[in-house]
């Protein structure tokens, strides 16, 4: 009879063992859906400037982590409507075909692969200054590896490319 339970005890604690450790986070590196960079986040700074420009009235940098690691950067640069060069126009810059890897323990950001910029205008006062997007050179490529954290709705980047302060 010890022998039965034995044989059939085994197979249970393995089973509700599997199921207890698949349950289980692994913090160094959660998945995307659980990770908590994972969205959009957003800063009033100009991408690839560490002022303002000149001529330019205002800015928008949005990081988007996505669930299957791709990462994006979209930049805009809104001109006002009165500006000699580019009057109304919104400069987007997007970088794309990147990927993002955290490790929590350490509290760093890993962005690599090959990047693709393009670049488009919209929303011009003059039609013909809008221009469809297209590749451009013109974009900083953001790979490498940043210090980071996350408190609530900020997430402030310490070092490399993308420092600075967003929001969700």
């Amino acid at each position: 009879m010890k022998l039965g339970r034995s044989v059939i005890g085994l197979p249970l604690f393995s089973a509700l063992a599997l199921v207890a450790l698949a349950g289980c986070k692994n913090e160094t590196s959660p998945s995307a859906t659980e990770d908590p960079l994972t969205g959009d986040w957003n800063s009033t700074a100009c991408y690839g400037s560490a002022t303002k420009p000149e001529g330019v009235e205002s800015c928008k940098t949005t990081l988007s982590f996505g669930k299957e690691l791709d990462f994006e950067v979209t930049a805009q640069w809104v001109y006002p409507a009165a500006a000699e060069k580019q009057a109304g126009c919104v400069t987007t810059r997007r970088i794309t075909g990147q990927e993002w890897s955290t490790d929590h323990t350490k509290g760093t950001l890993k962005i690599s692969g090959p990047a693709q910029a393009t670049e488009e205008r919209t929303d011009c006062v003059d039609e013909k200054d809008n221009q469809k997007a297209a590749p451009t050179t013109d974009v900083q490529s953001v790979s490498g590896e940043s210090q980071y954290t996350v408190h609530g709705d900020t997430l402030t980047i310490n070092s490399g490319k993308l420092r600075g302060s967003y929001t969700r």
